[in-house]
Formats: C-alpha cells, structure tokens, sequence
C-alpha cells in the first residue's frame, strides 16, 4: 500500500519537472508548495483513485491529464482566456493545451511506472483505505475554490487577463469540456484484453500539435522574407510530416495490445524535456525574464518530445 501510496506524489514531482515550469518560472518553481499541490499532486491523485475502480490505461491518463489542464488553464488561471478572441477564448491555445497536459500526464505516469513498477497481480487497495488520498483532493479542491471565488470577486481575473464579462462563457464551457474527457477517460477502458482503436480526434489532435511547431517556425520567417526559400521549406516540413503520419496510420493495426513498460521513445522524451529545460535556462533564463525562451523552448524541446510521444502514443499501448 505505501507503494502505491507513493506513485502519485512520484508522478507529480516528474511531471513539475518535464511539464515546462522550469522554462516558465525558472528554479523557483521547485519550492512552489501549493505549484506542486495543484495541479500536479491533485491530477495524479485523481487518477490513481480512479484506477483503483477500474483498469484505466494510457489512453484514459492522457484523457484526465488534459482535463486537470483545461481546469487549470483554462479556468483556475485563465490562461486559455483572451478578451480579444471569438468568445474569449484563445482556441488554438486551448487545444494545444489539451495535448501538452495529456502528454505530460502519460510521460510522467509511465517514467514513474518505470521507476517504481506497478505490481499488476496484487488488487488494489479498497476506496474506503485511501481516505488520507480522498483528503487530500478535497481539500485541494476547496482551496482552488475560495482561491477561484475570491479572485473572481474582486475582477483580479478581468484587470490581469482583460477578459471582460466573456469568462461567464468561457469558464462553463472550460469545465464542460473537463467533465467530458473524465467520462470518456473512464469508458476507455477495456476489460477484455483487446485492443481499441485510439479515437479519431485523438489522432488529429496529436498529428496537429506534433506537426505545429515546425510549421509555425517557417510561416514566421517566411512572412518576413522575400524569399521563397521558407515557403519552400514549410512545405516541405509538411510534405514530409504528412508521409510520416501515413506510415503512423497504416501501422496501428500492428500495435501490441499489451502495456510497453520502459518506452525508449517516452522515456527519452521526458528525459529530454528535463535536460533541454535545464540547458535552456542556462542560456536565457526563464521565459519571465527573457521573452526568447518560448521560441526555442518550443522548437528545440516542444517539437522533439512531442513527435517522440505521438511515435509512441499512437503505435503501441504504454503502460502507466
């Protein structure tokens, strides 16, 4: 039971470390006790209590991971929200948000399944011995609340993210769609043994997001250039990403339905995640000082790990 009991809170110190705060915020988030409670500690906690009622897999954790986001983000922080915007929502934002969380969630949950494996023969430990987990969560949750109620009564949410009265839209429909991948989290699994097809919009959301980075970087410098030479080179880059996605999908009907324990491609995705951070850091320091960070963040650590995962994600089943 300790073990299991330790998972989480290992899950969660992973995912603060590859989930892109240290770019962010910089070493200083490491001593963030409440960053570290929520999301992370409470996303982790979360699913390991729904596990415990079924045997959820890694389609399910990406599923939760990217409805904690969109709580997080879209609702407690507001990040997704820009009065700007159709709706005040950043919607481009919002779905690359969904994929990111998903992806750190699966990362994190299979690095920690690596280290600290899961014993599959023993059961469980009934809901009614985790009361210490139930705990925690709730008063998180009440926490986030006052946190949420309180800021949102004062319009610290409408001075600092200038969204206007558009969050009575936004919010509901952030926390709609949180409830919704829940659900689907919770019918995607399987019992029986055999394996089930990754939805549609799941691929779509994934090839999307893997091929964005890239493309975004040539449409930039070639809005910016005379030259056909970067038109030239985002075609390319697509040409090339969308041979690649087709071999990805004609080879899903050979995936192994068994759990891949160990993923060399998530494993060095996290790994490089936590490296590039570091390395990046030493270089710019984080975003907040340095607005450079977010470009080469994404380039150079964003568009590496997440074509590893989408290779992994999509070709075998990943055990978490």
């Amino acid at each position: 039971m300790s073990k299991e009991r330790l998972r989480a809170p290992l899950a969660a110190a992973i995912a603060l470390l590859i989930g892109g705060d240290l770019a962010v915020r910089g070493p200083g988030v490491l001593l963030d006790v409440w960053g570290f409670a929520f999301p992370y500690l409470f996303l982790f906690l979360g699913f390991e209590l729904l596990r415990a009622r079924r045997a959820l897999g890694d389609e399910a954790a990406f599923l939760v991971g990217a409805a904690a986001g969109l709580l997080n983000d879209g609702v407690y922080m507001k990040y997704l929200q820009d009065g700007a915007r159709f709706g005040g929502v950043a919607w481009l934002a919002s779905a690359v948000s969904v994929f990111d969380w998903g992806m750190i969630a699966v990362l994190s949950l299979h690095a920690a399944a690596a280290l600290l494996p899961r014993d599959e023969e023993e059961e469980p430990a009934p809901l009614l011995k985790r009361w210490p987990e139930f705990g925690v969560l709730a008063l998180t949750a009440a926490a986030v609340f006052a946190i949420y109620a309180y800021d949102t009564a004062i319009g610290r949410y409408r001075y600092e993210r200038m969204i206007g009265s558009t969050w009575l839209f936004a919010d509901p429909m952030f926390a709609a769609a949180a409830v919704w991948l829940v659900r689907r989290a919770w019918l995607s699994a399987s019992d029986s043994g055999e394996l089930v097809p990754r939805p549609g919009w799941l691929w779509a959301l994934g090839l999307f997001c893997a091929w964005l980075p890239g493309a975004q970087l040539f449409a930039r410098l070639a809005a910016v250039s005379y030259f056909y030479f970067w038109g030239f080179l985002l075609a390319a880059w697509t040409a090339g990403f969308s041979w690649w996605s087709r071999r990805l999908w004609w080879s899903r009907s050979y995936a192994d339905p068994s759990p891949r324990s160990a993923s060399p491609q998530l494993l060095a995705a996290a790994g490089w995640r936590l490296v590039g951070a570091i390395v990046l850091l030493r270089i710019f320091g984080p975003f907040s000082a340095d607005g450079r960070m977010a470009l080469a963040f994404s380039l150079a650590v964003g568009l590496p790990s997440r074509l590893l995962f989408v290779e992994a994600f999509f070709s075998s089943r990943l055990a978490v």
